[in-house]
């Protein structure tokens, strides 16, 4: 049920992007994105080029100044530290999963 959670919201975030110059979606939801995809990349290393392209094309048309910006606020960090915490708590396979499908599903 975890797994089905995570692989929603990550869907819905990535899904839910405009293709205008700013950030297409709240702090915390960009904190949650790049919390999971950074997660994914050191729990998935062989994939980690995947995960860290998909991190970029998130962001490819915001400013550099925006983004710095978000990330310097509370509520990416605590979107971030959340879903960071949330993969570790799951267990190893259940959290490579989720990580594929996450990118997986955005194809």
């Amino acid at each position: 049920m975890r797994l089905h959670r995570l692989i929603c919201l990550g869907t819905v975030l990535v899904m839910s992007q405009f293709a205008l110059a700013k950030l297409p979606f709240t702090n915390e939801e960009f904190g949650a994105v790049e919390g999971t995809l950074d997660f994914c990349s050191h729990a998935d290393a062989k994939s980690a080029s995947t995960y860290q392209d998909r991190k970029q094309s998130l962001v490819s048309n915001v400013p550099e100044k925006e983004l710095a910006e978000a990330r310097r606020s509370k509520e990416y960090r605590h979107g971030y530290d959340s879903m960071t915490s949330k993969f570790e708590a799951l267990p190893t396979e259940e959290a490579l999963g989720a990580c594929r499908a996450f990118v997986q599903n955005d194809k």
